[in-house]
């Protein structure tokens, strides 16, 4: 587990809602190549912020540079029902 994960774990554990911590998580969950984690931390962050653009904006990246077209439309027509 890299440094990153470590810190953004604990952080976690503090505010276990924080979905910028979550988002933060993914990204380092996504440079250590563990794509499915990076995934559930995204949806996770989308749960408990419904109406914060961020991550479904970082969750529809991921699966655009993972070559997941049809995920993504659907993250960014979720997103903008939010609306």
């Amino acid at each position: 587990m890299t440094n990153a994960v470590v810190h953004y774990t604990t952080a976690l554990t503090i505010n276990p809602k924080d979905v910028y911590t979550l988002n933060g998580v993914a990204e380092a969950l996504l440079i250590q190549g563990d794509r499915e984690k990076a995934i559930r931390c995204l949806r996770k962050a989308i749960e408990l912020a419904p109406t914060d653009v961020m991550s479904y904006q970082s969750l529809a990246q991921l699966f655009l540079d993972h070559e997941m077209s049809t995920e993504a439309k659907t993250i960014i027509e979720s997103a903008a029902r939010t609306r």
